[in-house]
């Protein structure tokens, strides 16, 4: 695996933005300034601006439910000056036993239910678009979204930018507040098309990922998933996937 897509999958950012870190001569593999293309196998020992992110991953595999709140980063770098990665709400022992990877990210501001595990299957089953893995939001606005907006995020609207923006289903839950489910995964998706639209979210906190519930988690607090929710999370990507295959 190329070291920039490894870094990617240990959460540390985007492709692009580990690709960037490699170039820019900040990452170290086995003592040695790491190159772009540079294939790993992750057994190494890898450092990024001096710290180490890295070694022989866990063959536990492990799977942790958060309640993000604002203001924390949906990374699991620890080497970004003035922020906070969700890892901090966890107790040390329980962030340095793996390396965790961030499943479905949120932006800064944004609230509720992150998966953190070391299971890539699971990982890459629940993001990728393909997949098409719902994804439930409570959404606050300023003011309303009208029933013609609803309409045409759910159709399929196309931004200025040339992006387009498909909400599965949008409907009303009280005053200024709406479910937004989506199955794409495209960065920002819910505050950009409705920004483009005219309409200022307030507050964006996710509340389901799949088959998974943020529940009365509250704020703030972690918990490991129980052995019924791993069964449960394990069936359901064997269906999400047997439905890809099946379109094929």
């Amino acid at each position: 695996m190329k070291l920039h897509v490894y870094l990617r999958n240990l959460g540390i950012g985007s492709r692009r933005a580990a690709e960037a870190l490699v170039s820019e001569g900040r990452v170290e593999v086995d003592g040695k300034i790491g190159t772009v293309g540079q294939i790993v196998e992750g057994s190494e020992h890898i450092r990024i601006d001096g710290h180490a992110i890295s070694g022989q991953l866990s063959g536990e595999k492990s799977y942790i439910l958060i309640n993000k709140p604002a203001g924390y980063t949906s990374t699991t770098a620890q080497f970004f000056d003035n922020e906070h990665s969700v890892l901090e709400i966890l107790p040390y022992e329980v962030r340095s036993k793996t390396q965790w990877q961030i499943v479905g990210r949120l932006d800064k501001n944004s609230e509720g239910l992150l998966l953190l595990t070391n299971n890539g299957d699971v990982s890459y089953t629940l993001t990728h678009p393909k997949f098409e893995v719902a994804k439930e939001y409570v959404v606050e606005v300023s003011g309303s979204i009208s029933e013609h907006q609803q309409s045409v995020l759910k159709s399929g609207y196309q931004s200025p930018t040339g992006v387009t923006y498909t909400f599965k289903e949008i409907r009303q839950i009280g005053n200024s507040q709406y479910s937004i489910v989506l199955t794409e995964g495209k960065k920002r998706e819910i505050r950009e098309a409705l920004g483009a639209l005219q309409v200022h979210v307030l507050r964006l906190k996710r509340i389901k990922l799949g088959v998974l519930e943020l529940g009365d988690l509250k704020e703030g607090e972690w918990r490991e998933l129980n052995p019924s929710e791993v069964s449960e999370l394990a069936r359901y990507v064997e269906r999400v996937k047997d439905a890809v295959l099946q379109k094929v």
